[in-house]
This record gives structure tokens, C-alpha cells and sequence, in this order.
């Protein structure tokens, strides 16, 4: 615990330097300007001190009207300035690091006309708030200041600043270490501090009262809703740096302490002898710091017994040093009893002690010795022996005990309408040293035993009813088991079971703590714990979320099965999937459930790398979807895509997106990135104003009221904007080509590409086009027809809510007007085409006439030539066979048939001869038919 405290020491040192320089940068550039330029020029002089102030810091510097009062307070300068604010950038974008409601300076106009010393009289801050951030790796909103760019050395001048009194009034703190784990809360801080700092040397008185103080370590609750009191002088050594305790009084609640010795700064070390002790050796006193306890009647508490509490820092701290430290605590025979109950709190025995002699961190021991207790009849002892932490944590613990809470009202005063009761039972034995843990050697340490919970019931105002039916967490050397968990929240039930490996590590080493559970609930009512409230009537407030920091050191499984899931205006129904908890990452993997009406399937990663800027990423199957109820619950989709209001139908689709959660959870959408696919089966669409547009300029009152045929489309989110990729779908009855895109600020980008049948175009759009048409027809003797469907082309520009829109209806009309020309000319063509075809047919026909009648006669001259050849073969042959056969002896028989033979040969002449002439007269004829048939086809 001294660790962290002088850690954060070391903390606001740095912090505490880093403010001054740039207070008092700032407070020397107003003055000098209001010297300089004083009541002229006022409004330019506010926007030229903004813009110079922003030159010389990391961070938005901001405020309202400063005023200068010299009359009224001569010879006092007084110079205030309201509603300073100092924003973070970077990794500390939007996050608050001050905000003064009112600040004001008093200080003698003749030293800053002409003295070598301003001396300011008093500084005065009027509900200021302070928000202090540092991160895991150290860095913190507070380091502001720009680096100089020059690297002379500057010369020293005799010019000083001096500072008498200062204060702050109803002041709150914010502190948040991330890098120690350590929390500060501090509200309604009233703060005056009185010093001469013109000197080397002096004396600084301080009072300081803060109403509500509140301290967690490792996010455990040390100190709620202190009331502190805090009167310290010290002698300030400004050469040496060194800040000495002198008369001072530290009280928290009944409970004093008093503070000696030193702490110097001389460089970034920082050296201290430090000493304190409780002023009071009463128990009573120390009970004032026990939440729930201290109250208005604590007056009334009866108590007795002794209690002892000092403890030492002593040595030099830095970056590689720590200082020895120590704490004893002793109480004795403490009791306790309210006059108005019927029970007390006896024989309350503390014995502990915390040393470290030299700093090293090994060194340390922590001695519980004692802690007991009897709470009513119920005892609770536990004792606690922790050595050597670092290089081998040896440990001896045991705690057991027994607390009947339903005896509690008997000894502690419950508030109004509060409830509880149950049972809770402990009996835990740890005994052994780490490293047999770390070598698996299970058997030389000695961890066993239980700690059980059953009926335990929690009731109170504004608070949601608990009810644990039973929990057992079973202790081992290597794990703890959680086993039949089972509790009742508010509406919401939870059933868990699972294991806890590596505790121990965790705990002394900060190593990976290692779990996997399985949960289960008919009904996880997650508006009760945002609201606070058991009431299902109740909105949910979102604004009260803040970021879920996931621990760098956890390694956890979470199998769920949820049957019925109430978040902000979310009804989820049927969640099953697995959580890992992971290197500062939350993963979903297959996550699947029912929500309004459709099915998701869902896999992706929650990341705290900058716990102040936690990131997404997710891929989701959206299925059977209903279009405008997505709208109305997801205020993402009515951002991105305003038209889902006014449409009414279902839809699937496939989506990756990415983006920057805010620090109440919420999507950034201009940091959203993705991409996806969209499919609307059959969609209507009414009465959405950039649809209006387009129907009043197509004259069609289709458009006002849309019916959507299907649509499969791609799209892309980019910094906030969708962008969809060209698709084609049936808008109207006609077909469609859409592409483009819209924004969160409402922009809208789309380009419409439309095949309109001319029975739906309006009458208006076709009459300058028709007409056109009849004088082309009667002219041309055509019948040419409006083309059916009319292409179109609209441009969507403008907003959602002022869209503008323009059609190249004109430019399609002069287009329709030169195809129809040009479709004239064409028919006209073919006409004539067509004469000469129909002449050319009748010719060819007239000339395979001519051909086919030569043909014939030419066939009947050719028959009639071989018939008479034939004729006159046979009887030439028939004389001569004749002539042989009437031969009466050889002789003559002999001449006869030279004879007959000669007569042949002349009759085959003859009758080749008479086929010769057929052919050639044949010929003739066919050559004269030939020539005519040409003369007609040419």
C-alpha cells in the first residue's frame, strides 16, 4: 500500500509542476495583455489569448468573458475570468481535465507597471474541477505543455512572481491511476492556503475541508463518503525543495492523525522522513471509518477499547527505489453497542503489523496476528502471515468463522426499508510457499477448505433485491471451484458453475488468472442494474454507463445460455455462445439469438488497449429481419439509413463493422467502418420526402407510395457514411439500377437509373414525345410508337429532409426524337429494299419460266432426234441382216456380209448424224432462253 502511495507521490509532484507552469503561464499572458491593451479591443482580444494559449499546450483551452476592475479596488488590479475549461486531445479526446467556474486574481497595479516582482495578493477558484488520467503505460491528461523549440539557453532576469493567498471553493477531484490501480473521489473541497513566496524560505499555513472522500486501491473501497479535515503548516525550503511538518492535524470522520518530519524534491528523487500516529487511543475512533457505521447517531454508540495505529515512510523514492515504510495497528477489548439494539459487537482483537526496514519490495512482511471478532453470538478469527512476496511468497492464512446475517439488525442499525439475512460460513487454511504452486508441486501446499453462502437475501431502497439461494467456492492448491451457484437478482436469475486457476499467482505476482464457467438464466434483466431500479416501467438511462475496463491479466471463459434478455429497448431472446477474456479483449464467438423477430449470428471483440477509447469489431448474420423496427431500435440504422422509417418489410443480411465506443457505451458513428450484404424480399415504401421529389418530377404518384420488388445489394460504411454498390431491383413497376451513398449528417448522394413502361410515365412527360412522333409518321408515311419502357436517369442530392432532384427527361425526349429519325430513315430504306426485291423476285421467277419451257422443248427435240436415229438403225440393220441371211453359198455369203457390214456402219452414221442436229437445235433453243432469262435479271 506505501507502493502506490508514494508512487503517487512521485504522480503529483510531476502533475503538480506541470499545473503551476501552466497556470502561471497563463495568468502572466492575461496580465501582460491586459497591461498592454487594457478594456480595448476586448472581443478580439479573448479569441488572439485562446489562440495563443492553444499554441503552447496539448490539450483545448477554452473560456468566457474576463473582466479587469482597477476603480472599485485601487490600488488592487482585479482580474477574473469565468468558465475556464481544459479538454484533453489524442488518446484523451473529449475527457474533461479542468473546469473553473470562476477564477480571480488580486494584485497591486504599480509592481505590474513597474516593478521587477508581480506580487499577487490572492488567487481565487470558484467551483473548479479537476479530472487527473493516467493511463496503463504511465502517460497522463495532465502533461500538457508543449515542448520548447528553442534550444538556447535562456538568460535569467530579475522579473519574479510571487504568490500570498490562495483558495478554492466547493472544489471536486477526480483521480484515476490506472498504472497503480489507485481511485480518489474528493467532492465539495474548500481549500486556503497563505504563504509569502517572494521569499526563499517561509512559512505556509493551509486548511482544507473536504465533505465526501473517497479512496479504492485495486479495486478495493478504503475509504466512502469521508468527512476529512486537513489544518497543516510546513516550512517551505524553496532552493533545497524540502517541505517540513510542523503543527498539523489530519482528521477523518472521529478519527485524527498527526503527521512529522520531512520531504524533499530536489531533483526527481524524492527524500522523506515521515512519522505518524493516531491522536486518539479509542476503538470509538476508529469505528468512524467503517462504511454503514458512522452516521448521525454514531454520537449515541456505546463503545470501549484501546487502539493503537502509527506508522513510517523513511528513504528516497524514484523510479527504481522505494523507501522502507511501516504500519502497526493494535486494537484491544473493542466493543461496540447501539442504546437502541439489543445485540453489541465484543471482543473485537486486531494485531497487525506491516514492515519493510530498506524499500526493497522482498522484504516486506505482513503480520495479522490476531483478527477476531464476535459479531452477536457469531465468532469470526482469522490470522495472516505474508514473507518474501516477490521472490517466493510464503503464506499462512487461515479465516474461519460463521455470520448469521439475520442477527445483523440486532447490533448494526439498518436503514429504512432495508432486508438481510442469511448464512455465511468460512473455513480456509493456506499454508506453503509460491514456487511449489509455480513447479506444480501440489502436494507441499497445503490450500484447502470452503466458503459458503446460502439464503442470503439483500433488500433496500433504490437498490435491487439479491437473493443468493447457494453458493460453494471450494478451495485446492490448484484451483478454486465455484460449484452450484444459483441467485436471484431483481427479475433476473443466474445459475454458474466453473474453476479459478492460478489465484494465488494473481495475487501476489499479478499473473494470469486463469476460469472457465458455465452460466444460464431464463431472465437477465439488464435495465434494473442501469436504472438502479426494480421497476419495469422505467427508461432505461444509458447516460449512466461508463467504459468496462477489461483487466490485461485475465484469461476467462464464460459459456451462456440466456433464454430472455432485457437491455435498454432491446428483448433478446434464446443467447447462446461463448465469452473470452483475453489480453485486454472481450471475444463473442458464435454467439447466436432471437431478437425483434429475426435471428442474429454473431462473432466479434470488445478491446480496452486505451481504456478511455474501447473499440469493437463485430460479424453479424442478420435473418428474417423486420425493416422499420430495426430502425426504431437500433438509432445506428436510423442514422445511416433514414429511409428504414418508412419502409415496411423484411430483410437478411451479412455485415462486418468496426468502430469507437463513447464513454457511456455508446456507438461513435463517425468512426464506424464495415462492409456487408443486404437482401429485401418485396419491401413498401411511404411517404419518405426524397421518393416525393422524384415522383413529383416524373409526375408519378407511384413513387409516394413505393412497392419494391426484391433487392440483393453490397455496401460499404466508411467513417460513418454508407456507401451502397450499383444493384438492380423493381421500383414501381419499373426496372431499376441504383448506386450511391448517404451520411450521419443526413447527406444523400444517389444516382437512379430507370426503365419506365410509357403506360405509367405521366401524361405530361409523353405528350411533347408523342407529338413529335405523329408529324414524323404522317410525313414519312411511317408508324412509328413511343418506345416502351422510356430510360431515364435522376440524380438524388441535397438531405434527407431538403433532397433535391434532377432528371434527364429533356435530354431522353431529344434522344427518343433522333432514334425515331433515324428508325424513319431506316423504314423508308427498306421499302425501297424491299420494291426491288419483290421486282428482282418477279424477274428471276419470269426467267426460270423462260428456262424451264426451253428446257422442255429443247427435251422433245432431243427425244425426237434419237427416236428417228433409233428408227433408221433398225431398219439399215434389218436390210443388211437381210441381205446376208438371202446369200446362197459361201461365197456370196461372204460378200454379203462386207456388204451388210458396210451398211451398219453407214446406218450408224446416219442416225449419229440425226442426234447431232437434235442436240444442236436443242441448244440452240436453250441458249436463246438462257439469254432472255439474263436480259430480265439484269
Amino acid at each position: 500500500m506505501h507502493g502506490y502511495t508514494l508512487s503517487l507521490l512521485h504522480n503529483i509532484r510531476f502533475m503538480l509542476k506541470k499545473i503551476l507552469i501552466v497556470s502561471f503561464s497563463l495568468i502572466v499572458l492575461f496580465i501582460a495583455a491586459a497591461v498592454i491593451i487594457p478594456f480595448l479591443y476586448k472581443d478580439k482580444l479573448v479569441e488572439r489569448a485562446k489562440q495563443e494559449i492553444n499554441k503552447t499546450v496539448n490539450a483545448r483551452v477554452d473560456f468566457g468573458n474576463f473582466e479587469l476592475t482597477l476603480i472599485k479596488t485601487f490600488p488592487d488590479l482585479t482580474f477574473s475570468l469565468n468558465k475556464l475549461s481544459i479538454t484533453g486531445i489524442n488518446e484523451f479526446q473529449g475527457d474533461t481535465l479542468a473546469f473553473v467556474d470562476a477564477l480571480e486574481l488580486k494584485l497591486n497595479v504599480w509592481d505590474v507597471v513597474s516593478g521587477s516582482v508581480i506580487r499577487i495578493k490572492s488567487i481565487a477558484f470558484e467551483k473548479p474541477y479537476f479530472n487527473v488520467i493516467v493511463l496503463s503505460d504511465g502517460k497522463a491528461n495532465y502533461d500538457i505543455s508543449k515542448p520548447s523549440e528553442s534550444t538556447s539557453t535562456a538568460q535569467s532576469t530579475p522579473f519574479k512572481l510571487s504568490l500570498s493567498q490562495y483558495s478554492i471553493k466547493d472544489g471536486r477531484i477526480d483521480y484515476n491511476d490506472m498504472s497503480l490501480g489507485f481511485k480518489a473521489a474528493l467532492n465539495h473541497l474548500n481549500h486556503t492556503g497563505k504563504g509569502d513566496f517572494t521569499e526563499r524560505v517561509f512559512e505556509l499555513s493551509t486548511k482544507t475541508e473536504i465533505a465526501n472522500t473517497n479512496i479504492w486501491y485495486d479495486g478495493i473501497k478504503y475509504l466512502s463518503k469521508v468527512h476529512s479535515l486537513v489544518n497543516a503548516n510546513l516550512t517551505m525550503d524553496l532552493p533545497n525543495y524540502k517541505f517540513t511538518f510542523k503543527e498539523n492535524d489530519i482528521k477523518l470522520n472521529d478519527l485524527s492523525f498527526a503527521f512529522d518530519g520531512w520531504l524533499a524534491m530536489p531533483n526527481e528523487d524524492i527524500d522523506m522522513d515521515i512519522t505518524w500516529s493516531a491522536k486518539q487511543n479509542t476503538f470509538k475512533s476508529f469505528l468512524s471509518l467503517i462504511p454503514g457505521l458512522y452516521s448521525d447517531n454514531f454520537k449515541e454508540v456505546q463503545a470501549s477499547g484501546t487502539l493503537a495505529m502509527n506508522g513510517f515512510v523513511k528513504g528516497i523514492y524514484n523510479d527504481s527505489r522505494m523507501p522502507g515504510f511501516g504500519l502497526v495497528l493494535n486494537v484491544a477489548n473493542g466493543q461496540f453497542k447501539y442504546p437502541s439494539l439489543p445485540s453489541s459487537v465484543n471482543n473485537v482483537q486486531i494485531d497487525l503489523s506491516v514492515t519493510n526496514s530498506n524499500g526493497i519490495p522482498d522484504n516486506t512482511t505482513i503480520n495479522l496476528k490476531q483478527l477476531h471478532v464476535e459479531l452477536g453470538q457469531d465468532p469470526l478469527d482469522m490470522r495472516l502471515l505474508v514473507s518474501t512476496p516477490v521472490s517466493n511468497a510464503n503464506l499462512d492464512m487461515v479465516m474461519k468463522g460463521r455470520l448469521n446475517l439475520d442477527n445483523v439488525k440486532n447490533y448494526i442499525p439498518l436503514e429504512n426499508g432495508m432486508v438481510l439475512s442469511g448464512l455465511l460460513a468460512s473455513d480456509l487454511n493456506f499454508k506453503g510457499h509460491y514456487k511449489d504452486i509455480e513447479l506444480k508441486q501440489f502436494e507441499k501446499f497445503e490450500a484447502k477448505g470452503s466458503l459458503n453462502i446460502s439464503k442470503l437475501q439483500y433488500k433496500a431502497d433504490n437498490m435491487l433485491p439479491v437473493y443468493i439461494h447457494n453458493m460453494q467456492m471450494v478451495f485446492t492448491p490448484k484451483f478454486v471451484s465455484l460449484n452450484d451457484f444459483s441467485a436471484q437478482m431483481g427479475k433476473s436469475d443466474i445459475q454458474a458453475r466453473g474453476n479459478i486457476d492460478n489465484l494465488l499467482g494473481y495475487y501476489f505476482k499479478d499473473e494470469l488468472l486463469k476460469g472457465t464457467f458455465s452460466l444460464s438464466s431464463s431472465l437477465l434483466d439488464l435495465n434494473e442494474y442501469m436504472t438502479g431500479s426494480n421497476s419495469g416501467n422505467t427508461v432505461p438511462d444509458t447516460s449512466a454507463l461508463s467504459v468496462i475496463d477489461v483487466p490485461a491479466n485475465i484469461d476467462f471463459t464464460l459459456n451462456t445460455t440466456i433464454k430472455h434478455i432485457l437491455y435498454d429497448n432491446l428483448d433478446i431472446h434464446n443467447l447462446n455462445g461463448s465469452l473470452v477474456v483475453r489480453e485486454k479483449k472481450m471475444e463473442m464467438r458464435n454467439l447466436a439469438l432471437e431478437l425483434i423477430g429475426g435471428q442474429i449470428k454473431m462473432s466479434g471483440t470488445y478491446t480496452t488497449t486505451i481504456p478511455t477509447k474501447p473499440t469493437y469489431s463485430l460479424i453479424l448474420g442478420l435473418s428474417n429481419f423486420d425493416i422499420p423496427q430495426t430502425a426504431n431500435t437500433f438509432n445506428s440504422v436510423k442514422q445511416l439509413a433514414p429511409i428504414a422509417e418508412r419502409t415496411q418489410g423484411k430483410f437478411n443480411s451479412n455485415l462486418s463493422v468496426s468502430g469507437l465506443l463513447s464513454e457511456n457505451m455508446q456507438p461513435v458513428l463517425s468512426t464506424l467502418n464495415g462492409n456487408g450484404k443486404l437482401e429485401i424480399k418485396g419491401a413498401a415504401i411511404n411517404n419518405f420526402e426524397p421518393l416525393n421529389k422524384i415522383a413529383d418530377a416524373l409526375k408519378m404518384n407511384e413513387f409516394k407510395q413505393l412497392q419494391v420488388g426484391n433487392a440483393d445489394l453490397s455496401f460499404e460504411i466508411k467513417d460513418g457514411r454508407i456507401a451502397i454498390k450499383p444493384f438492380e431491383t423493381t421500383l414501381a413497376g419499373s426496372k431499376a439500377t441504383i448506386v450511391g451513398s448517404s451520411g450521419l449528417d443526413q447527406t444523400i448522394d444517389y444516382k437512379i437509373n430507370l426503365a419506365i413502361p410509357k403506360n405509367k410515365l405521366g401524361s405530361q412527360a409523353t405528350q411533347v414525345i408523342s407529338g413529335m412522333f405523329g408529324k414524323l409518321n404522317n410525313l414519312s408515311g411511317t408508324n412509328i410508337q413511343l418506345p416502351d419502357p422510356i430510360k431515364i436517369n435522376i440524380q438524388l442530392n441535397g438531405t434527407i429532409t431538403q433532397p433535391k432532384v434532377s432528371t434527364d427527361l429533356m435530354q431522353q425526349g431529344n434522344n427518343i426524337v433522333q432514334q425515331v429519325k433515324e428508325e424513319v430513315k431506316e423504314q423508308i430504306t427498306q421499302k425501297i429494299e424491299q420494291t426491288i426485291d419483290q421486282t428482282k423476285q418477279k424477274a428471276k421467277e419470269q426467267a426460270d419460266k423462260i428456262l424451264a419451257e426451253a428446257e422442255v422443248k429443247a427435251q422433245q427435240i432431243r427425244d425426237t432426234a434419237k427416236s428417228t436415229a433409233d428408227k433408221i438403225r433398225s431398219e439399215g440393220y434389218a436390210a443388211a441382216d437381210k441381205l446376208v441371211a438371202e446369200a446362197k453359198n459361201p461365197i456370196a455369203k461372204t460378200a454379203a456380209q462386207e456388204t451388210a457390214k458396210k451398211m451398219k456402219q453407214e446406218t450408224d452414221k446416219k442416225s449419229q448424224n440425226i442426234i447431232d442436229e437434235g442436240n444442236k437445235n436443242a441448244q440452240k433453243i436453250l441458249d436463246e432462253a438462257k439469254k432472255k432469262a439474263d436480259d430480265l435479271l439484269k
